[in-house]
């Protein structure tokens, strides 16, 4: 009997524990969460050190465009100087000759010279045939103004300055960015800006377009609108103790860029938005950003690899961009039944807000039904 007891209590453990096979699976099944999690934050370190690079080649190419810009207005300016002064040796000549100040300049707003008593003999007549008065038209337009030539002569220039504002947005039941035109102070609507259409990609997009494009992806990163530090940008202290170049979450976003000029009150007062108590009460938080364009979140999306599971917002854009035409994207009320409808699909990961690809297609389909290019495939 005693052998048999020993027997059983040695077999007991075997049958109540669990098999090495599983152990050995929860082991391997942690170890690739651990290697996929570095894989992720080697991609984006390659990511982020891209983005910095394109930045850099950015804001060379401005201070070029500029230096090039000064150097055309100084020589407009000298060549103005040299015709001015042509125009009064001309007046000078034909002021000496007895001849009165012709129509063309008088309609410059040059006076007429005042030559006293015309001479009674002239020994030579001075050729004026190169000085014949222009025609005037009554239909044609008047003379440009100065501001008029100013807005012309910088009318391609991309200045791509934005008034950031930071409020509740009821649509998507949380704070979130939103752009408009930073010109003049009434807040006037970028579509008042006389510019031309951007090409970003294969795709034309106009001011107006531009600008709800990415208050489109501002919308979609609403659920990381307070996730953001004074330390995660180079103009602030890095009071977090984090270096310029390392790792700091959420910085490849569209958010990112209106945050980076963000004074460091609105770190403060973006607290009472934190309250969900005090988010009707509170006023918006305003500020100038500059550099936030499509085309440079055009560049952000294609240095992002979240991989075929997930896609982040600023790659949700462009990609419906690419699949269906912007008149319909634009079209009445389209944008924002897609923000409405990916209010519960986009969730925060580790580095930013992320649409699964499953969802993505389920939303997009359900809104505006299958793309052209899904199409012609199938």
């Amino acid at each position: 009997m005693p052998f048999m007891k020993n027997a059983k209590s040695k077999v007991a453990p075997a049958t109540g524990g669990e098999s090495p096979e599983k152990n050995q699976a929860k082991v391997d099944k942690a170890k690739s969460a651990k290697e996929k999690a570095l894989l992720r934050r080697q991609q984006i370190r390659r990511a982020q050190t891209q983005h910095r690079q394109r930045k850099a080649n950015y804001l060379k190419q401005l201070e070029l465009d500029v230096a090039q810009l000064r150097d055309l207005i100084s020589l407009t300016e000298y060549e103005g100087h040299a015709l001015k002064k042509e125009n009064e040796d001309i007046r000078t000549v034909l002021g000496g000759a007895g001849v009165g100040t012709p129509p063309a300049l008088m309609l410059a707003g040059i006076p007429e010279v005042d030559i006293g008593v015309l001479q009674t003999e002239v020994p030579e007549p001075v050729q004026v045939d190169s000085l014949v008065p222009l025609q005037t038209d009554s239909t044609a337009p008047p003379p440009a103004s100065p501001q008029a030539a100013s807005s012309e002569l910088f009318g391609d220039i991309d200045i791509d300055d934005w008034a950031v504002t930071l409020s509740m947005d009821e649509a998507m039941g949380t704070p979130c960015f939103h752009v408009s035109s930073g010109s003049g102070s009434s807040g006037a609507s970028v579509t008042s800006i006389a510019s031309p259409a951007r090409s970003v990609g294969d795709v034309h997009f106009t001011p107006a377009q531009e600008q709800r494009a990415i208050n489109f992806i501002l919308a979609l990163e609403h659920v990381c609108w307070n996730h953001f530090g004074p330390g995660d940008f180079e103009c602030h202290d890095h009071e977090q103790g984090q270096d310029v170049g390392q790792d700091v979450g959420h910085a490849l976003m569209a958010s990112a860029y209106c945050m980076a000029s963000a004074p460091e009150t609105v770190y403060t007062d973006r607290e009472a938005l934190d309250s969900k108590k005090k988010r009707s009460r509170s006023p918006p938080l305003q500020w100038a950003a500059l550099g936030t364009t499509l085309k440079s979140l055009h560049g952000l999306a294609r240095s992002l690899n979240p991989g075929g599971q997930e896609i982040a917002p600023v790659q949700a854009w462009f990609e419906l961009a690419s699949r269906y035409p912007v008149d319909i994207l634009m079209g009445d009320g389209v944008l924002d039944t897609l923000q409405r409808e990916f209010r519960g699909v986009v969730r925060c990961v580790a580095f930013g807000a992320a649409i699964e690809r499953l969802a993505f297609e389920s939303v997009i389909t359900r809104v505006l039904g299958p793309s052209e290019s899904s199409l012609s495939s199938s």
